[in-house]
């Protein structure tokens, strides 16, 4: 005799779902604690061969790379409704107190 049910969980407590691995957490953590210490930041090298190098190739490559970063692609939108109930937007921008 199967001690396992068909269909019903053996531990319904079990993780969480969206909870992390702790393992891979860790990896994580220490792949960015040795990149801080290498002061390794990807986006400034790529900044760097859109500048720096003589390669044109590379400087485009590297070009295409930051743009999908500032500028995301956009995409059509169509918006459909009933004539009679037009459909109204707000938008209200307020200054950043960011500095």
């Amino acid at each position: 005799m199967s001690k396992f049910i068909k269909g019903q969980s053996g531990n319904p407590n079990g993780r969480p779902k969206g909870s992390k691995n702790k393992k891979i957490q860790h990896v994580q953590t220490y792949i960015a604690s040795v990149l801080e210490e290498m002061d390794f930041c990807a986006f400034h090298k790529l900044i760097e061969l859109a500048k720096y190098s003589d390669d044109q190739t590379i400087q485009l490559t590297a070009a295409k790379e930051i743009a999908q970063y500032l500028a995301p692609k956009l995409r059509s939108v169509t918006l459909t409704g009933d004539i009679e109930n037009p459909v109204s937007f707000h938008l209200n921008l307020s200054p950043s107190t960011d500095a």
